[in-house]
């Protein structure tokens, strides 16, 4: 993806939160893709198409013995 949109979260630090941001795209601070909202809705489905295209290589991997990337 080439957004350079900045998405962000507020995770935990000791007893209060903090503010960090990523870019649209890269993984956030709990292991899942960020998607800004403009590319949500401009290319969702080439996303979602992506992605089920990696876990379907993934199992077809598992299935095989050899794992996940």
């Amino acid at each position: 993806m080439t957004c350079k949109t900045l998405v962000k979260f507020w995770v935990p630090a000791g007893n209060d939160y903090r503010a960090t941001e990523v870019k649209c795209g890269w993984t956030d601070p709990w292991g899942d893709r960020v998607i800004c909202p403009s590319c949500h809705w401009s290319s969702g489905r080439d996303i979602l198409a992506r992605e089920r295209e990696i876990a379907a290589d993934d199992a077809a991997c598992r299935a095989s013995g050899i794992g996940e990337y």
